[in-house]
């Protein structure tokens, strides 16, 4: 783009729409337009080939291209280029399309003025340059969050790296394991507050900070005012999308709600709830406003939109940013405990059993398996799978669930769990169950978060025999898992009731609740063959109640079994891990086995010395998550060359290993750090068992 005009390529075939926009363009000269007509698409693309063009009027209708393809040739040819498309009158249909195949508005021939041409033009442009803006502020958000990551990892090393006693290394463990579960709870509310488009507001100067990527003009039918919406950052507030209740959260300190009728270009009313919450600082002081808008006035959009919103909503709720970043946390995370466990075992048994050093050494042991306790949890909350069905006890995901949810209640509200621990197994996916339980905790947290309560957590069995009872609860007799969830909260009406599970429909607040977490809730107890209720009077509390179907597996005894002596051998071990530390506690405890280990800090190094003398070893165990090769690369090659060698392959991430998968690759046993001594060496003498019996 030059200095003084802003260059307009025109790809229109007829001649007098042409002459039309170029008499107006002439005459809005001051304005800075440069317009160029080329009458055929096949000119249009050797024009493409230069540059100094700022925006596209695009004929769908030209001599030698009919249609949408001619917008998306263009697009492919001028990447970046925001096209503005000229229809005839009638036409909306096909510009609506456009529209979402990305053509940034449209203009109707015949019915377009010098001020509405001139307008549209500039806006475009202008909004196109915002988007590079938004680019680079994009990559700029992407690198604090990876030096943030970076600064946790160094402060990580130093804290462990100064710990000389098990006092100072009980502290350090404690602290870095609140700092992970800040880190959750602060990521877990981001996302919880991304359901619609999402702006982040300064209190004091009234500045837009931050627009999400649903600020999308194609939601919208490309329509012009929606290029604000998205480009909105470091603008005020008033300038960006619909008005902001923002003057009444300041002056009420909490949340708000305004509704706003617009008129789009077609002449349909649409409208929106304003939601507006607040974001305290330390001095409790507001220093943000956190808004989103709810189109609340097309419900033809909003059904045909809702099967995918509730398949996205499942996944949108368990935080895909903190679900990689919980990974990527819990896999040096999980390196770093691996010494600590393994030193500590280590000195276990080098010292007398029940002495003052023993003990010590018991209380950080204990320590460290509860920060693994931590990252297992948050691995399993934020683990992505996709109906994956298996048998699983509900109480242990609904403890697990509680012990998340606790630290983010009000000291005004108490837990009470009455969990039947020889309650049978359900068939159903671990991350959906999770939903189910967060889901209904959270609503009675919120119920009775202002003037605090009780929250009952009830799980036990129950055997549906008579067809009236089942008929009334919509299932077949049975055995059932029972979950209640009670509260005794503010309550709610009848008619109120009767619409709880709908989507969208919420009590709640502006700006705390969705409407949808009980929708999701409905939807994932019936997709399991499964019934939830709800029973509640105004101010008398609300209890929902589960049932899902058991399926007849054996009980598990839940007492813990008594200590295992340590199984030893002699064997010879090929040790590969990256991390320096890691490798040396690791060969240390197989040496105190009894095995000759081999230990290498490069899969490469490791792959060479096996190639040298591949009979010189009995097994692998070898780390997932390495340079140059992974581990399943290096078990693979290690297998082309010795196909009988049993390999034990260990990671961070519980994602990163699906054991099926990984013994159709020859992988014997799969183990997720950190690794207990006994656990290791259970893993061995089974995996030596196995070729023995082969």
């Amino acid at each position: 783009m030059g200095d003084k005009y802003e260059k307009i390529l025109m790809i229109e075939g007829g001649a007098p729409s042409a002459r039309i926009v170029e008499s107006i363009l002439s005459d809005a000269g001051e304005n800075g337009f440069h317009l160029e007509w080329v009458d055929s698409f096949s000119k249009a693309m050797d024009r493409l080939n230069e540059e100094n063009i700022d925006l596209i009027l695009l004929d769908l209708s030209l001599p030698d291209s009919n249609g949408l393809n001619t917008l998306l040739k263009v697009q492919d040819k001028a990447p970046g280029l925001p096209v503005v498309v000229l229809i005839g009158s009638g036409d909306e249909e096909i510009a609506i399309q456009a529209a979402y195949k990305g053509a940034k508005d449209y203009l109707v021939k015949g019915q377009m003025d010098a001020d509405s041409l001139v307008e549209t033009i500039r806006h475009v442009i202008k909004d196109s340059k915002a988007e590079s803006e938004i680019q680079k502020q994009r990559k700029h958000l992407e690198k604090r969050v990876e030096e943030y990551i970076a600064e946790l990892e160094r402060t990580n090393e130093y804290l462990y790296g100064e710990i000389e006693g098990h006092r100072e290394a009980k502290e350090a463990l404690k602290e870095t394991t609140r700092q992970l579960k800040d880190q959750h709870d602060f990521y877990l509310n981001c996302i919880k507050s991304l359901p619609h488009r999402f702006y982040v507001i300064d209190a004091m100067s009234h500045v837009v900070l931050f627009a999400n990527t649903t600020v999308n003009p194609n939601n919208h039918h490309g329509h012009t005012y929606c290029y604000s919406l998205m480009y909105g950052r470091n603008k005020p507030c008033k300038e960006v999308g619909y008005p902001c209740p923002l003057e009444k959260v300041k002056r009420t300190g909490g949340a708000a709600m305004d509704e706003h009728i617009h008129l789009d270009q077609d002449g349909q009313t649409r409208t929106f709830e304003i939601h507006a919450s607040p974001v305290f600082d330390n001095d409790g002081n507001i220093i943000q406003v956190l808004k989103h808008d709810l189109d609340i006035g097309k419900r033809n959009f909003a059904d045909k939109e809702r099967e995918r919103l509730e398949k996205q909503l499942i996944q949108a709720q368990k935080m895909k940013t903190i679900g990689t970043l919980a990974g990527g946390i819990a896999h040096d995370f999980n390196n770093i405990l691996s010494p600590i466990i393994g030193y500590t075992e280590m000195c276990m048994l080098e010292v007398p059993e029940g002495g003052s050093v023993w003990r010590n050494l018991e209380q950080v042991l204990r320590a460290a398996n509860r920060a693994r306790d931590l990252t297992k949890q948050i691995l399993s909350f934020s683990r992505r799978s996709e109906n994956e069905r298996k048998p699983l006890k509900v109480q242990l995901i609904l403890k697990e669930a509680l012990q998340l949810i606790k630290g983010s209640l009000p000291s005004n509200i108490e837990i009470h769990q009455e969990i039947d621990e020889a309650c049978g197994a359900v068939l159903a996916d671990v991350s959906q169950i999770y939903q189910v339980l967060i889901n209904l905790c959270t609503n009675a947290y919120h119920a009775m978060r202002r003037k605090g309560g009780v929250l009952e957590v009830i799980l036990t069995e129950q055997s549906i025999d008579s067809d009236e009872f089942a008929a009334n609860l919509d299932l077949c007799p049975g055995s059932y898992v029972k979950l209640c969830v009670n509260d005794t909260g503010h309550g709610m009406e009848s008619k109120v009731m009767k619409r709880i599970f709908e989507p969208y429909f919420t009590t709640k607040d502006i700006g705390e609740g969705t409407g949808m977490g009980l929708s999701v809730v409905h939807g994932i107890v019936q997709n399991h063959g499964g019934h939830v209720s709800v029973s509640s009077k105004p101010n008398k509390g609300t209890s929902f109640t589960v049932y899902l179907p058991r399926i007849e597996m054996d009980r598990i005894d839940s007492q813990c079994l008594p200590k295992e002596p340590l199984l030893r051998g002699n064997e010879r071990i090929l040790l590969v891990d990256d991390e320096v530390q890691l490798v040396h506690m690791m060969q240390q405890m197989l040496e105190h086995l009894g095995y000759y280990v081999t230990a290498r800090t490069s899969s490469v190094e490791a792959l060479e010395a096996f190639r040298t003398h591949p009979e010189r070893f009995d097994v692998v165990i070898t780390d997932q998550t390495m340079p140059n090769m992974m581990g399943t690369e290096l078990a693979q090659t290690i297998l082309s060359i010795r196909p009988d060698i049993p390999i034990i392959l260990c990671t961070g991430f519980s994602e990163a290993i699906a054991e099926e998968k990984m013994k159709d690759k020859g992988i014997r046993k799969c183990a997720m750090k950190p690794i207990a001594m006994n656990d290791i060496s259970k893993m061995i003498r089974q995996v030596l068992n196995q070729k023995s019996k082969v």
